[in-house]
């Protein structure tokens, strides 16, 4: 593992932290429901609500990131599908979750992403070809990682702070 594989690391536990923060200070009264539309209460018509974009978030690191950085660290040269990640969400969605259940399952997702790659320091240029996405390095897929939670990050954010005004 080299200084940027550290550095990476390092950033997706505080973007864990980050998330946590947002997350946890964001008042219960604002996650309700549209008694209207019957689904989570968003910043504005067509944007996701911050329980919406923490489930797709959620989902995301759960059942296809976890999964393909477990892969990745232990072989090599192997091949991922696309996925169908609106299924996974919309299954969890239909369980009406609350927003701190949603980010204990994101924090045990990226927690367990983050000691995959502690754990395999020479496992950074394994790759894996996507149908989608072409061949890619455990590294490419990590930072991937990092920035799809950042772009959810943002919405959630924009969304608390919309709501809390």
């Amino acid at each position: 593992m080299n200084e940027d594989h550290q550095a990476l690391i390092e950033r997706l536990e505080a973007q864990c932290s980050e998330v946590e923060w947002v997350v946890t200070t964001f008042p219960e009264d604002k996650v309700l429901l549209d008694p209207e539309r019957g689904e989570p209460a968003s910043p504005h018509e067509g944007e996701w609500s911050a329980l919406i974009a923490l489930a797709h978030l959620t989902t995301a690191e759960q059942h296809i990131f976890l999964p393909r950085i477990e892969k990745l660290v232990a072989n090599s040269g192997i091949h991922f599908e696309s996925m169908d990640g609106d299924k996974f969400f919309n299954d969890y969605l239909a369980q009406s979750p609350s927003l701190r259940q949603t980010l204990l399952l994101y924090t045990s997702a990226r927690q367990r992403i983050i000691r995959h790659l502690k754990a395999a320091p020479d496992a950074w240029n394994h790759t894996a070809t996507h149908t989608h996405f072409g061949e890619r390095t455990l590294a490419w897929w990590s930072h991937y990682v990092y920035w799809h939670s950042m772009d959810h990050l943002a919405q959630i954010l924009k969304a608390r702070n919309a709501l809390t005004r």
